[in-house]
């Protein structure tokens, strides 16, 4: 799904690429849909989740938990390069769609988002934003905008791995 999108996912492809006939693929996988999903629900329970569980260090202040989570953030695209191209085309393909696997990315896209909320909520109540805000509702947008950047930071770093600045 990283190189060929959702649209192009064939299971065929699949097994001929992990060396396997079509029936055992079919016999795990009823669909390419079923196929997506668990490949996405992987990624989720069992790399990113458990990683910014380990990472994230909940003595220190918010603002710093931020930058950790965008660190880890960056660190898992880099390692898992194919997973994260996966999911910005999965998210990029699907944005509209209620099927079983446009939501299952795009709620790990919202529980993101809402964990960058909570933390610049509790930034702003430790008052370490200052009046960098000034309605409170603004915390959403600018959740949504970290999460972009974040997103789009990650992209670029597997685009262009020679640059290790990201």
């Amino acid at each position: 799904m990283a190189e060929c999108g959702y649209a192009g996912l064939r299971i065929p492809l699949v097994a001929e690429r992990v060396g396997k006939t079509q029936g055992a693929v079919y016999g795990r996988f009823v669909d390419k849909q079923a196929l997506a999903l668990a490949a996405v629900e992987s990624i989720r329970d069992q790399v990113f989740f458990p990683r910014m569980a380990k990472t994230v260090d909940l003595s220190d202040p918010p603002l710093a938990r931020l930058a950790t989570v965008s660190a880890t953030t960056a660190a898992i695209a880099s390692e898992h390069p194919a997973g994260q191209r996966m999911m910005a085309r999965l998210a990029t393909e699907l944005a509209g769609q209620d099927t079983p696997v446009a939501l299952a990315v795009r709620g790990l896209f919202e529980q993101f988002a809402a964990a960058i909320r909570l933390l610049l909520e509790e930034a702003a109540e430790r008052g370490d934003l200052g009046d960098v805000l000034g309605d409170p509702a603004d915390l959403d947008s600018v959740a949504c905008a970290l999460l972009g950047l974040q997103i789009g930071f990650a992209t670029m770093a597997n685009l262009f791995g020679e640059r290790t600045s990201y």
